[in-house]
């Protein structure tokens, strides 16, 4: 098992690389599985039931962040969703199914990578950070922290998302020799 925490600023390319990453574990390996989730996702969850239709505008993302931010300090059910996960698949491995698996984790927040990089480091699992940069979607101001601290923590691994799809195509298949296969 490992686990990569992929951030980057909306539009950089970070959905489409780990996309690209899961892509290739499937094909080369039969023994590995990418799943790809976002600590986010609960919270669009509980969003939607409460009349959110699934946009990602200024406010909404103001919103998302500010939920985010009253389920963290109620009782944290994002970062518990992301590490239940985690152990569901840790007791599938070893009951039924010797599957390697390499998890993708959206995270915005310094804390919440943090956290993830020590619970990791807690239960021996292989962690990298990894910002997805692409300068041309830089430097919009979203008026919430998660979106507009992305730069604040010293990340593992940066991938330059400045070119083609076909350079980040490359870009993943570099990212799959090096920390992946």
């Amino acid at each position: 098992m490992k686990v990569f925490v992929f951030n980057g600023i909306a539009r950089s390319g970070k959905t489409s690389i780990e996309n690209e990453i899961v892509e290739i574990i499937s094909e080369e390996n039969s023994n590995k599985e990418g799943i790809i989730c976002s600590i986010i996702d609960y919270v669009k969850d509980i969003a939607a039931y409460a009349g959110w239709e699934g946009t990602k505008n200024i406010a909404d993302r103001k919103f998302l962040s500010q939920l985010k931010d009253i389920l963290t300090e109620w009782n944290d059910s994002p970062f518990k969703e992301i590490t239940g996960l985690i152990e569901d698949c840790e007791r599938l491995n070893n009951q039924v199914n010797p599957t390697d698996y390499i998890f993708f984790i959206d995270m915005r927040e310094s804390k919440d990578i943090e956290r993830m990089r020590m619970y990791c480091f807690e239960k021996k699992i292989p962690f990298k950070a990894v910002i997805v940069r692409r300068h041309d979607v830089e430097g919009i101001e979203y008026g919430n922290h998660a979106d507009d601290e992305v730069f604040n923590y010293p990340y593992d691994i940066v991938i330059e998302n400045n070119g083609t799809i076909g350079d980040l195509a490359d870009s993943a298949r570099t990212f799959y020799k090096e920390y992946v296969k």
